[in-house]
């Protein structure tokens, strides 16, 4: 019998977290992501990445905006994917650490998510028949992610996304579930904007890191 047999969705939440992304749990010490994309690290659940590339294709954004890249692995992965529908669409990283990564269909930002200059760079890049999609990969905190949503859900094309990223970590990590850290950054938002809606179509896997977190921009 394989060590993975019995194991239940939290179960493999936390050892898919801790054993293939790397990330602390529970005191332990981070390590690098067993996960790549083209040779470059990425922190993601594959079947998240598969909705991601499901999402461009419904959805064609032309833009998308990465809050917390990471060392770029889905930052990059976003952009070939997207490539495919936009030679010349853009995915814009933001992050407080300058990311190495090169490829000509990505742009960088450094600086932090809530800072108006980081903004007003990415503006820069937007044109008005641009279709634009988010996603919050940055602060997960309440406050944190609900001043994410506040600052960059009006830059979101309707009918497009903005993804809130890894709310399941407010349970995998032995604690009793709650709708702490992005969850609760979530409803704290959608309290008080009613432009979007969560789409739990996008998570038909079961298994994701962004429960509650698919928003798509409805008016």
């Amino acid at each position: 019998m394989t060590f993975y047999e019995n194991m239940n969705l939290d179960e493999w939440l936390l050892w898919h977290q801790q054993h293939v992304l790397g990330c602390p749990v529970n005191g332990s010490k981070r390590h690098k992501s067993k996960m790549h994309w083209r040779g470059v690290e990425m922190i993601k659940s594959p079947l998240d990445l598969q909705v991601y590339q499901e999402i461009i294709h419904e959805t064609n954004p032309s833009i998308i905006i990465e809050l917390g890249t990471y060392r770029g692995g889905s930052t990059m992965y976003l952009a070939d994917v997207m490539q495919a529908k936009h030679p010349m669409g853009l995915v814009i990283g933001v992050d407080h650490r300058a990311c190495a990564i090169k490829h000509p269909n990505v742009r960088h930002v450094v600086g932090n998510t809530t800072d108006q200059a980081a903004i007003s760079r990415v503006l820069q890049w937007i044109r008005p028949t641009d279709r634009v999609m988010v996603i919050q990969d940055a602060d997960h905190s309440i406050q944190g992610v609900y001043d994410d949503l506040v600052r960059w859900s009006p830059l979101v094309t309707e009918g497009c996304y903005f993804i809130v990223e890894d709310g399941a970590t407010s349970f995998i990590k032995g604690k009793p579930k709650s709708r702490g850290g992005p969850l609760g950054g979530i409803d704290k938002f959608l309290l008080e904007d009613d432009h979007f809606k969560i789409d739990k179509s996008r998570e038909k896997y079961i298994i994701t890191y962004n429960p509650d977190g698919f928003l798509r921009k409805i008016s």
